[in-house]
Formats: C-alpha cells, sequence, structure tokens
C-alpha cells in the first residue's frame, strides 16, 4: 500500500462527487500529475485544499490513463477512489510542525513544514499517522484504523 497527498484546487467537488481521482495531461508540467497513474488499488489518499486536510480516501482501482475524461480534463489519469470527507477539517497548523521530521526532495511537505506545490504527491505511513492522529477514532474509516 501507497500513500498519496492530493493538493486539490478548482475541481474537488466535481471529483468528490464523481469518486474519483483526476488530473488532465493538458499542462506544461506533468510531473505530479503522472503520479494519479501510478496509484494502487488499496492505497491511502490525504486530500488538502489550502488551508485543511478535507477529506481521505482509499483507491478502488488502479490509476490510468484515459483519452475520454469529462469536459476541462480531456485526457489523462483517473482512478475511483472510496471518498471519506472529515466531519471537521484539519487545519495545517495543526501538522506541519510533526511533519518536518519526515520532509525530503520527493515528500509532500517541505522542511520549512508548508505543503508543496503540484497536485498528486508521494506520501507516507509515518506522516499518515500524524494525520489520523488529528481525526476523532469514532470518525475514522475503518480502513484508516488498521494503518
Amino acid at each position: 500500500m501507497n500513500v498519496w497527498w492530493c493538493n486539490q484546487t478548482r475541481c474537488w467537488i466535481q471529483e468528490l462527487d464523481d469518486g474519483v481521482v483526476r488530473a488532465s495531461d493538458h499542462m506544461q508540467r506533468l510531473t505530479y500529475r503522472e503520479t494519479v497513474g501510478e496509484a494502487k488499488k488499496g492505497d491511502i489518499i490525504v486530500h488538502y485544499r489550502k488551508p485543511f486536510v478535507y477529506a481521505v480516501s482509499r483507491a478502488k482501482e488502479n490509476g490510468k490513463y484515459k483519452e475520454n475524461l469529462p469536459e476541462g480534463y480531456w485526457s489523462g489519469w483517473e482512478f475511483k477512489t472510496d471518498y471519506f470527507p472529515l466531519e471537521k477539517p484539519i487545519h495545517r497548523e495543526d501538522f506541519r510542525e510533526s511533519l518536518v521530521a519526515y520532509a525530503d526532495k520527493y515528500y509532500a511537505i517541505n522542511p520549512n513544514g508548508w505543503v508543496k506545490q503540484g497536485y498528486f504527491l508521494r506520501f507516507d505511513v509515518k506522516g499518515l499517522k500524524v494525520i489520523r492522529s488529528k481525526i476523532p477514532p469514532k470518525q475514522r474509516p475503518d480502513w484508516l484504523k488498521v494503518v
């Protein structure tokens, strides 16, 4: 199982409603968009929209490239995921200091504790445990309790 960090923007509600993570290939820099195609069934995703973590999800299928995505995306990478929106979003100030110790070149958080730019970045179980600790135990999905 891999853990990913997804920086959601204007398409957050559409992706949530569609139950997917989706990235268009109509961009100049694809580094953190192509990674959507690397997701595997069972991977866990932390969904962040500045300045909050709004949801966690678990991939229901492997990521794949698709020629025909909904309007506004055209073509790119996508996978279905089981979203779990948080009852109370987690503000970055509640976790950033704890994640600094894990920061490296490819991590979603930089050494100053800020979330890196990019769409779909690598994260890890140590970081996920920090995020999970901010979610009340009774509000965690069963699949997040065992990580």
